[in-house]
C-alpha cells in the first residue's frame, strides 16, 4: 500500500464561456495546487464533474493530472460513472499508461447483491497491471427485496476487498458515522481511508482511530492553508487555536454555502483568476449575489 498522508486536493475542470473544457485553464489550476504546497491529488465525481464529462473528457483531465504533477505525488484518477466492466476496465487501461498510482472505481449506483459488487471488483484486480484501484465508497440504491431503498457496504464485504492484492482503498462518503469509525479503525493499516466532509474537522474527529488523508475543501483555494493545519495546527494541544482556525477557514465552506459547494468553488477560483466560473447544464454559475459572499469571505481570509 502507498500511503496517502495528508489532505488530498480534488481537480475542477474550467470551461471555455461555450461551455468546452478548457485545457489550459485547468492544468493551471493542477499547476498551482502543487506550487503551493499539494501532494495528493483526485480526480473525484463531484467537484471534477465527472458527470458531465464524455469518456474523451474525462480521460483528458485524468491526462491532465498526470502530465502536471509528479511520480512521486499522489495521483488518483476516475473512470466514468456509468457504464459496465468493459468500460471501467477501459478507464483502468488508460489510468496505468498514464502512469497513475490508482484509479477510484465510481461503481453503478445499483446494489444487486454483495457476492456480485465483489465479484465486479474481483474482475478489476485481475486486470490492473502496474496500478491499484480504490473505490468510491456510498449508498447504493438497493435492488433486493428486503433491504430498504439503500444499501451501505459494510464490514464483511471490506474483509473481502482486503484480501484483493490490488485493492488501494475507498474515497468513504456512506453518510455514517459509526460505519465510518468502524471503517477507519480496523482497515487503517490495511488500506487507504479517504474521507470526505466535513474537512478539517472531520479530520480531527477521526484520527485518533487511524485516519491519515481526507479530501480537501478550503485547501481547493490555497492548500498552503490545510497543510499548514494537517502538519502542524492538527498536532496541537492548544485548543483554543483550532477552533478559532476552523470558525475562520472552514465553517462557512461546510455550513453557510447559499448555492452548494461544487459552484461557490469554482466561483471563488473565478474571483482568484484562475479559471472562468462557467459550468455546464444542470449546473449554473454561482449567482452575482453569492459571488459577492464569497469575494467576502475570501477577503477575511486573506486569500484575496
Amino acid at each position: 500500500m502507498n500511503k496517502i498522508i495528508g489532505p488530498v486536493y480534488p481537480i475542477c475542470p474550467a470551461f471555455k464561456k461555450n461551455e468546452e473544457l478548457d485545457v489550459k485553464a485547468t492544468a493551471n489550476y493542477i499547476k498551482y495546487l502543487k506550487k503551493r504546497g499539494a501532494k495528493n491529488f483526485i480526480v473525484t465525481a463531484g467537484t471534477s464533474r465527472v458527470n458531465l464529462l464524455n469518456d474523451d473528457e474525462l480521460m483528458n483531465l485524468n491526462s491532465l493530472l498526470c502530465e502536471n504533477t509528479s511520480t512521486n505525488d499522489i495521483r488518483i484518477v476516475s473512470n466514468h460513472v456509468y457504464g459496465g466492466i468493459n468500460k471501467t476496465l477501459e478507464f483502468v487501461d488508460h489510468a496505468a499508461r498514464i502512469k497513475a498510482t490508482s484509479i477510484i472505481i465510481y461503481y453503478s449506483e445499483r446494489f444487486y447483491g454483495l457476492n456480485q459488487t465483489f465479484e465486479f471488483f474481483k474482475e478489476i484486480n485481475k486486470k490492473c497491471k502496474n496500478i491499484k484501484f480504490m473505490l468510491h465508497a456510498v449508498k447504493l440504491r438497493n435492488e433486493v427485496v428486503g433491504l430498504g431503498s439503500q444499501v451501505d457496504l459494510g464490514v464483511k464485504f471490506f474483509d473481502r476487498m482486503s484480501t484483493l492484492k490490488n485493492f488501494d482503498g475507498i474515497k468513504e462518503e456512506f453518510d455514517n458515522s459509526r460505519l465510518r469509525y468502524k471503517l477507519i479503525s480496523k482497515y487503517s493499516n490495511k488500506f487507504n481511508i479517504i474521507t470526505a466532509g466535513p474537512s478539517m474537522q472531520g479530520f480531527l474527529n477521526s484520527k485518533w482511530h487511524g485516519l491519515t488523508s481526507y479530501l480537501s475543501s478550503v485547501g481547493s483555494f490555497d492548500p498552503k492553508i490545510e497543510e499548514n493545519f494537517f502538519y502542524k495546527l492538527s498536532k496541537s494541544k492548544n485548543k483554543k487555536n483550532i477552533i478559532k482556525f476552523l470558525d475562520l477557514y472552514e465553517n462557512f465552506w461546510e455550513d453557510e454555502l447559499p448555492e452548494g459547494w461544487h459552484i461557490c468553488m469554482k466561483a471563488g477560483l473565478s474571483l482568484m483568476g484562475i479559471m472562468d466560473k462557467t459550468e455546464r447544464l444542470p449546473l449554473r454559475p454561482a449567482s452575482d449575489q453569492t459571488t459577492k459572499i464569497i469575494k467576502k469571505k475570501l477577503i477575511e481570509m486573506k486569500i484575496l
